[in-house]
Parts: C-alpha cells; sequence; structure tokens
C-alpha cells in the first residue's frame, strides 16, 4: 500500500496543478498526462538532509503529495523530471529552486509542436489534515498499575517532582491539573513538559495512555499505533491513546535531550492511503530547579531525633523482618530476686530514629572528612526511641521465650526528604568498608538494605551517603553511626557541639 505522509515541524511538498490552455482535457489526472516523473534525488541534493529520494506517493488532479522528513533543506533543491516524447519543460530540472518560501515554483510544459502550453505551479503547503488535535491530557486514572488499583505506573510518576515519601494516589489531583495545563500544541507537535529528575530510570516497557481530544470529530479516520501496527477506527471526538515506552527509555539520560514519540492516523485515499503523523515530544522544565538538599533542618538541636530517618521496627522487607535488632528486648537479665526480667520487652517503640551527635557548622556536609554525623544510641532504656544494639553477635546469654536471633539487617523505611532530591552514593569511597579490627564506614543509601554489625569493642561501625538536590548540583554528606555497647572514652558519641564561638 501507498502512503502519503504528513510529517511533524515543516509543510508537506504539495505540487499543485494549474493549467492555462486552449485546450481543456477530460482526464482529471492531468499531472500524469504531461509529466511522467516529477521527484527529488538525494545524490542530486546532498547535504538537503531528504533522507533518501523524494518520490510522489500519491497524486490526485490537483496535487502530487511527497513525505518530507524531518529537518529537510528545502532550498535550492533540484528536482528529477521526465516528460512523455515530444515535451519540453521550463525551468529545467538541472535549475535549483526554491520549494520553502511557499509561492510556489513555476514550470512551463510545451510540446515541440508548440500546439500545447501548459503552466504548472509547484507549491509547498500544507495538506488537508486528517486530524486536529485540539488538547492531551494524562490522567492518574488512565495510567494506573490495573483497573483496581490505587497506584499509577512508573511513567505517570515521573511526570511531576520526586517526592519522598510518595504521594498518595488522591495526592495527584492538584499537581495533574498544573502539569496538564503545561502541555502545548504547536502544528503537529506536542510538548510535554517533565520536571528535572537525575534519577528519572524505568526498566520495564509499557505504556503511557494520553486523552486526546480533537476539534472535530475525525472522518472515516484509524489510529496506527504500537507493534504490530493495527488500526483503531476514530470515531469520537475523544480518543484514549497508549504512547509505547521502551525498556529503560524514560530515563534522565534520555531526557536530557528529550524523547520523542509518534502518534499516527491514517485514511484511505482511493488506492492510497493518508497519514499524517503528530509527535510527542517528552521534555525537562529546567525552569526552576530546587537546590534543596537537607535531610533535616540544620537548626536541629544536639541530641535531638532526626526524624526524617526513620527505621520501623520488624519491618518487612520481601517478607523478612528488619530493622529488630534491640537487644534489649530479646536478653533475659536476672532481677534483684534473681528472676529473669525482661527491661525492655513490654515497650513498644514503633520507629527508630538517629541523633544529632554535632552541631551543624558552615563547613560541614561537603567532604567525606567532615560529614553532618548522626547515630543511634546504644542505651539499654524503656522509652529508647533511638536505640538499636548491634554489639557482638555471641553476647546472647538466654533468650527470651519467643524471641529469635537478630539478623542485623537495616533499611530505612520512613524518610523525608526535600522535593525532587534524593539519595546517592556516587563519589563518596567510605574507609574500611568490612575489614577486621578497625572502624567501618561503608557506602551505602540507606533506603536499600543494608547489614550492620560492631563486631569488636570500642569502634563504632557505620554508613556514609549523600542527599542531593532536584538540581544534581547541590548536596550534603551524612554520617550514620550505630554506638558500640562496649566502649571507652575515646568511642563515647556524646553529642557534643563543634560551633565556633
Amino acid at each position: 500500500m501507498n502512503y502519503l505522509f504528513k510529517s511533524l515541524s515543516i509543510f508537506l511538498i504539495s505540487t499543485a496543478i494549474f493549467l492555462v490552455s486552449c485546450k481543456k482535457k477530460e482526464n482529471s489526472y492531468i499531472v500524469e498526462n504531461y509529466i511522467n516523473i516529477f521527484e527529488f534525488e538525494n545524490v542530486k541534493n546532498a547535504g538537503k538532509k531528504l533522507g533518501g529520494n523524494l518520490t510522489p506517493v500519491a497524486a490526485d488532479e490537483h496535487n502530487i503529495y511527497f513525505n518530507a522528513p524531518f529537518g529537510a533543506n528545502l532550498k535550492g533543491l533540484m528536482p528529477t523530471i521526465t516528460l512523455p516524447q515530444g515535451v519540453s519543460i521550463s525551468p529545467s530540472a538541472d535549475e535549483p529552486q526554491d520549494f520553502s518560501r511557499g509561492k510556489g515554483v513555476k514550470y512551463t510544459v510545451r510540446s515541440i509542436s508548440g500546439k500545447t502550453q501548459v503552466n504548472v505551479k509547484i507549491d509547498i503547503a500544507n495538506a488537508k489534515k486528517l486530524v486536529e488535535i485540539k488538547s492531551v491530557v494524562f490522567s492518574k486514572d488512565k495510567n494506573k498499575l490495573s483497573d483496581d488499583s490505587e497506584s499509577v505506573n512508573e511513567f505517570y510518576k515521573g511526570f511531576f517532582i520526586k517526592k519522598t515519601p510518595e504521594r498518595t494516589y488522591e495526592a495527584y489531583d492538584r499537581e495533574e491539573k498544573e502539569f496538564n495545563a503545561k502541555i502545548s500544541i504547536i502544528k503537529n507537535d506536542i510538548y510535554v513538559q517533565i520536571p528535572y529528575n537525575p534519577v528519572l530510570e524505568v526498566k520495564e516497557a509499557g505504556n503511557l495512555t494520553a486523552t486526546v481530544t480533537f476539534a472535530n470529530t475525525p472522518d472515516n479516520v484509524s489510529l496506527i499505533n504500537g507493534l504490530p501496527l493495527s488500526p483503531v477506527s476514530v470515531n469520537s471526538i475523544n480518543l484514549e491513546v497508549p504512547i509505547n515506552i521502551g525498556n529503560k527509555e524514560f530515563s534522565h539520560a534520555n531526557m536530557l535531550r528529550g524523547i520523542t514519540k509518534r502518534i499516527r492516523f491514517s485514511k484511505d485515499f482511493g488506492s492510497k492511503n493518508l497519514i499524517e503523523d503528530y509527535l510527542v515530544h517528552f521534555q525537562y522544565d529546567t525552569d526552576e530547579l530546587s537546590d534543596q538538599c537537607d535531610l533535616f533542618p540544620v537548626t536541629l538541636g544536639l541530641g535531638e531525633s532526626v526524624d526524617n530517618l526513620a527505621f520501623t521496627k520488624d519491618y518487612l522487607h520481601n517478607g523478612e523482618k528488619v530493622n529488630n535488632t534491640y537487644m534489649c528486648s530479646l536478653l533475659a537479665q536476672k532481677n534483684d530476686k534473681g528472676a529473669d526480667q525482661w527491661p525492655c520487652g513490654a515497650v513498644n517503640v514503633p520507629t527508630i530514629t538517629p541523633v544529632l551527635t554535632k552541631l551543624i557548622t558552615d563547613d560541614m556536609g561537603f567532604s567525606e572528612s567532615s560529614p553532618i554525623e548522626i547515630h543511634f544510641k546504644k542505651e539499654v532504656s524503656m522509652g529508647a526511641k533511638n536505640v538499636f544494639d548491634i554489639a557482638l553477635k555471641n553476647d546472647l546469654k538466654k533468650l527470651a521465650d519467643g524471641k529469635k536471633m537478630p539478623n542485623f539487617k537495616f533499611i530505612a523505611d520512613n524518610v523525608v526528604l526535600p522535593d525532587g532530591a534524593f539519595f546517592s552514593i556516587e563519589g563518596l569511597r567510605g574507609s574500611n568498608c568490612n575489614k577486621p579490627r578497625v572502624q567501618n564506614i561503608c557506602v551505602q543509601n540507606p533506603t536499600e538494605l543494608f547489614n550492620m554489625y560492631n563486631l569488636i569493642p570500642l569502634k563504632n561501625n557505620g554508613i556514609i551517603f549523600k542527599v542531593v538536590a532536584q538540581n544534581g548540583v547541590n548536596y550534603k554528606i551524612y554520617r550514620l553511626l550505630f554506638e558500640n555497647k562496649y566502649k571507652d572514652n575515646s568511642s563515647v558519641l556524646s553529642v557534643v557541639s563543634t560551633a565556633k564561638k
């Protein structure tokens, strides 16, 4: 099947034929009577970005249609023309012409006998549109994980600034209106502005669903979308259009240059088939990028809880309970009568949070040698919301009934970050990670599962990580330590003020 294409951002080449002759022809396909071939060969138009030979793909009594590719230079084109025997044309095929002005180029076709003269005007103009898209919107209801789900897919999440913790399903409503209001349509180009997101990457392929509204109900037009190409009849003023996104295509690396997807419409035109493309351009909106990268307010007091980095007690992660190593609730101790007692067994502390170790100064947080330091306490106390005891694994004397050996696995599951900010370990080295008999500081994203022990006395092991702002430039470095139950004065993590006086 032959196709007539109408492409994004450029005019189609519409060859309009106007006859000035004393001899009227009844045959409607006049071009076929006087011109055998009118095309643009790539070799004759080097550097014009034609992408190959431009040959007609449909013709009627007034027009010859070409597919002009995006970015083609239509100035100074040299056509290739073949005429019937006994016919000449002026200007000749060897004379370059400017087809970009929209005013047309006049060709005169004459018979050798001089009895017939035809003036042919070749214009660059827009062919009749198959559809006119009035608006495009994306909604959470059309981009759910499943029909009965109240969670949106990862593609739709990428339309909005990254939030930690994630939005609820209902919270998208207000931002969705603002997002759709920024979508613009210029001719056959649809521009979708997405917040800058250095950690954007959707690994799985899938579909984004757009709701398209036409200016008028299309007439006998079909949507050709997806693989395999299967036409869907368009018989309404509104249409749900699936936009296929490939594996890892929706990513920060690709968004830096923009991602373009095609929506194609078709219509039968006699023995031909007309095609019209709209291109959807996903682009970063870089007008206002946040530079906020503080995990908690810099005014936080010494020893105060860092509630924005919380670890839920006995958190279920991939079917396994983690964050369960507060030893005081596991070990049996003797009371003054020699009976077993459980000093923390009755205390229900739902979340554990670290505390600020040192007062924050202006020079902290920009290097590994001077990070912002926070820590978990080691004290056994009745209300220990800041305690994780990760002392020697063989420290157990007797487990309380029903208690199990802790697994020393951790994950920060309840985190609050500035809008657009994210955790990163890029460029960090740590120190002596997993080496024996020394303090271990491992590079670790706290929201990813990690193991932590204090295997020897006097050493406070921990992790180091960064919080990076939405702009991908500003950051703060944090060190999280687990205070050792067995310590001397050199290893005590008492809150210390380092403020300059």
